[in-house]
């Protein structure tokens, strides 16, 4: 069977109207995908700003962990120094119970 010119350009005209509905689904679907990506570029952009917020206090926050090492360091000195000064005085005042002792055993030891 033989098509009329008719029956061909039907088909041509719903081929093309097809071809349209295709078109605009794609520039629909163009324009969904370009929307998404400038979201997900907004999102990128923002999760940035908070990674490098976030990197700014941590830096923070190390070198202030690295201030309270350095006191607790100079405080532990100041125990070990403290420490020696009080063994040293528990030392002396011994030494001076001692002689006070001796001082007061001679004085009131008859002369004889």
């Amino acid at each position: 069977m033989t098509e009329t010119p008719n029956e061909r350009l039907d088909r041509a005209e719903a081929a093309l109207d097809r071809q349209v509905d295709v078109n605009a689904d794609l520039r629909a679907s163009v324009e969904i995908l370009r929307n998404q990506t400038e979201s997900l570029q907004a999102s990128v952009a923002d999760l940035r700003f908070k990674v490098e917020a976030l990197m700014s206090v941590a830096l923070t926050q190390q070198k202030n962990f690295g201030v309270v090492i350095e006191e607790l360091k100079l405080q532990k000195q100041d125990i070990t120094q403290l420490t020696k000064f009080q063994c040293n005085t528990n030392t002396a005042i011994d030494r001076i119970g001692i002689i006070l002792e001796k001082m007061a055993t001679q004085q009131f030891t008859p002369k004889g």
